[in-house]
Order: structure tokens, then sequence, then C-alpha cells
């Protein structure tokens, strides 16, 4: 049976609207959501906005999953979901997930915001509700925009209403939304890495914490170029760069996160490619030096959630997440899209090896 596509303004608010109907389908009297202690502040903002109580679960040793002995100690009989991440395009642990939902008559939540299938989404996506995000830096980016997507009949009908007249920019508004395709597009060549800085409306290299305070439909401007970018994608060829990176990973002492946490070698395709070093003080010096060489690098979210600026009051009794510390510490992620030379690449292989 095929998903069917609810539509909001972002990720975020996609992601608020699966909690709300999950909590509507639930008997907790005071509904928690468990979430891994690493992942973006949105999902934060989602399960404070949705009403519900935020626990934070460690990730596994070195690892970009959740640790599940831990996840099955938390859970409580006002857990009505799990939020299930596939960082960077890796796949959460979805079946073992899926079968301690099953147990527990809750609900998971599949987070897809770093992930989109080249297969049947049958094959690909297992949660009761699927969250995607258009916006900066997905695997198919508007700039904007998100939906879930959910099969079943009696979860449809909680959603909240995602407004039956899609929005429309003004002139004014559809005129800058298109030059910041413009400008993300062409910023993507290493060449002019240097320039995003000085953008304050990108807002890059910044985690964030900013609550959520609605949900609202998508522009119009962003579901019009949505199948455009999904044809692009199919046909992006990233798998050369993901193994040419791959490559050079596994021979530089780092930790190649998508090879230890894919069967078979079976590298997905990757929004980023991610790398842990041997300690903070590696992976500073190896982010200082790809930096300066313009390549892209990025520390991604630098705290687990429950350090992150705005957020400690929320976690303050929750304990502490040693794992997800230590990813925060050493993660490094690499540039995976088509304007990543085999240039760039050599420029890669002489600094992780050096």
């Amino acid at each position: 049976m095929p998903f069917d596509v609810f539509f909001y303004n972002s990720g975020a608010e996609s992601l608020a609207a699966s909690i709300i109907s999950a909590i509507a389908c639930s008997d907790a009297k005071k509904p928690e959501v468990m979430l891994p202690a690493y992942a973006c502040p949105e999902l934060v903002s989602a399960v404070l906005y949705a009403g519900a109580k935020p626990i934070l679960v460690d990730l596994e040793y070195q690892k970009t999953w959740i640790n599940l002995e831990e996840l099955k100690q938390k859970l409580s009989e006002n857990t009505v979901a799990i939020i299930a991440v596939n960082l960077f395009g890796i796949p959460e642990q979805l079946i073992k997930i899926r079968e301690i939902c099953t147990q527990n008559n809750i609900f998971m939540i599949e987070d897809s915001a770093q992930s989109f299938p080249r297969m049947s989404d049958n094959e690909f996506w297992q949660g009761d509700y699927v969250i995607l995000s258009f916006g900066r830096g997905k695997p198919i980016s508007t700039l904007g925009g998100g939906a879930v997507l959910c099969k079943n009949d009696n979860l449809k009908k909680f959603l909240p209403n995602e407004s039956e007249v899609i929005k429309i920019r003004k002139i004014s508004g559809s005129l800058l939304y298109r030059l910041k395709i413009f400008l993300y597009n062409m910023l993507l060549h290493p060449r002019l890495y240097f320039i995003p800085h000085g953008l304050p409306f990108l807002k890059l290299g910044k985690t964030l914490f900013k609550p959520l305070d609605s949900i609202n439909s998508i522009y119009y401007d962003n579901i019009s170029i949505l199948d455009s970018n999904i044809e692009a994608y199919m046909h992006s060829h990233l798998e050369k760069n993901i193994l040419r990176i791959s490559d050079i990973v596994s021979k530089s002492g780092v930790v190649n996160l998508p090879v230890v946490s894919c069967q078979n070698d079976n590298i997905p395709n990757l929004i980023r490619y991610p790398v842990l070093a041997n300690s903070k003080n590696q992976r500073d010096q190896l982010f200082s030096k790809l930096e300066m060489a313009g390549l892209g690098a990025s520390k991604m979210y630098e705290k687990p959630l429950n350090k992150i600026k705005g957020l400690e009051e929320f976690f303050l009794h929750q304990g502490e997440y040693p794992n997800a510390e230590l990813f925060a510490d050493t993660l490094l992620t690499l540039p995976t899209h088509r304007y990543v030379t085999l240039s760039c690449i050599k420029k890669i292989k002489a600094i992780l090896r050096g």
C-alpha cells in the first residue's frame, strides 16, 4: 500500500504534526517521545510543540544508531513514539526499533530528513510516519518545506490540517526565493565555499535551538520544483564520489562510519560523508586544514542535545550521554555533492592521510 503525503512548511513542522497524531492515538496521560541524544535541535522543538516530553537516549559507541538497551530501559507507560533518525542517510536499526514499538504498542516515527531512496519506498521506509525535509542541505532540497508520509488511515485522520490552500508568495517573496535557490546552487562550487559565511540568511555552521511556534502549509514555489528536483537526485550519480571518499577514509586511520554502520559495506546515498577522528583535537586539526583548503568540511552539531544552549533546562535530570558527547567531539563530515571534483578528492586524501 503506497504512502499518502501530507505537506507542511518545514521538516520540523512535519515532525510535530506526526507527534500530534501519535499522541491523539495513544492513551498516555503525560506523553513522552524518545529520541537520540545526538540530533538536530529541531527534533526537540517539534516534540515540545506537540505537547510531549522529549526523552534522550545515548548512541551506540561510535555509531549513528540509538542504543537499544538504554532505549528499552527508558520506555514507560507514557511513551508514545520513538523517533528513528536516518542520520546523514545511514539507516537506523529500523527493523529492531519496529519490533520494540510493536511489543510496546507505540509508534515509530522515521526521521528521513537526511535520507531519500533510489528504490521503492515500500522497501526503504519502515515508519508508521516518515518525515521528509526539503530544506537546505537535504537530499531533495527546495530550500523549504517538508512532508509526512503515512499509510495508516487512522493515523492520517489525526494529522493537523495542512490548509487546503497552499501558500502563495508575493511577487517580491517569490523573486527572493528564486535568488536564494540560484545562490545556494552556485555556492556549492568548492571555489566559492568562502562566500556563504558572509550571507547571514543561510545561517551556515550554526546549531541553534529555535522553538516551533506554528504548523503551516507549504509554499507553492517549493512544491512546484519538487518533481524536477527528485528527478535530478535520481540521476545525480553521487555513488562515485561516495565510493572514492570511502576508500580514502578506510585507509586514513579514522572511523569510517558508513562502513561500520551498514551491512556488507553497502553504503547508501549520503548527504555528507561522516567520519570519526580519534580525538577532538585531531578532528579540529583536520577540520582546520580542510577548511583552509576550501573543501567544505563540517562538524555538524557540535554538542549533544542536552548541552545545546536553550535546551539544557529540559534535560537537567535525565543523565549524561557519553557516546553522544564523544560522537559530537570527534565527528567530521565531508561533502559528496556533484561539484566535488577529482581534484577536491585528491586534496581530501592528502589531508586525511597526512
